[in-house]
């Protein structure tokens, strides 16, 4: 830098005396034109003093001038541009800090948009999982009131299933000796001490038992499916729920 500062200095120095040199012959030109000047020795204190004066600062003071005019212009000039350079540099940093400041300002909106997304998708499926569960609930609560509607409903009917089998018998025959009626269960005759009539036939009173579990049965307790005695659960299961 101090290189260049003084290649300049020179610079001006030497267009400084070309332009003092210049200005001196022109001065010289100009006394001589002067009549009344050429004709007096003495020219340095007269008039052609004056004159010279008058040349000198009309020939060298622009020169001079336009010396101190061009280095100043390059000064400012430097000046400006560096100046320039800076408000360029500054907008440019301003500009980047504005780009950051609203990739910034992007990234958060899309973080907090995928948040909510994400939020309401649960919240929707928390939402399902408990309407599903209200309504296997609500189905089970149904079937279970079903399952006991229908069961009050056989047990209801089963009293008045009972006493009309019962008044639907026939009277049985009275047989003596071993010509007797013969138990359907065990084929050995039937006397009158251990009779019991059901399904239009006569029994040994230990007998007359649920085909299905072996259960005793007695005359008010007795259901019977295809010709063969049952108890109330297995004629039930047999006929579908039926009594």
């Amino acid at each position: 830098k101090d290189k260049k500062k003084d290649k300049k200095k020179d610079k001006d120095g030497e267009k400084e005396k070309e332009a003092k040199a210049d200005g001196e012959r022109e001065l010289k030109e100009c006394c001589a034109e002067k009549k009344d000047c050429a004709e007096t020795k003495d020219c340095a204190e007269k008039e052609c003093a004056e004159k010279k004066d008058c040349c000198k600062q009309e020939f060298t003071a622009p020169a001079t001038r336009d010396i101190n005019a061009d280095s100043s212009n390059d000064g400012d000039a430097a000046v400006a541009a560096a100046e320039k350079a800076a408000a360029e540099k500054a907008a440019a940093d301003k500009a980047a800090a504005d780009k950051a400041a609203a990739d910034k300002a992007a990234a958060e909106k899309a973080a907090a948009d995928k948040a909510a997304a994400d939020k309401a998708a649960a919240d929707k499926a928390a939402a399902e999982k408990k309407a599903a569960e209200k309504r296997a609930t609500e189905k089970a609560a149904a079937e279970k009131k079903a399952a006991a509607d229908k069961a009050a409903a056989a047990k209801k009917e089963a009293p008045k299933a009972a006493p009309a089998a019962a008044a639907a018998k026939p009277k049985p025959k009275f047989r003596f000796g071993g010509g007797g009626d013969k138990c359907p269960a065990c084929g050995k005759t039937v006397y009158a001490t251990e009779k019991l009539m059901a399904l239009k036939k006569v029994w040994h009173r230990g007998c007359f038992r649920c085909s299905k579990c072996n259960t005793t049965l007695s005359p008010s307790s007795q259901y019977q499916h295809e010709g063969k005695p049952l108890c109330k659960a297995h004629y039930v299961e047999q006929t579908g729920g039926k009594l």
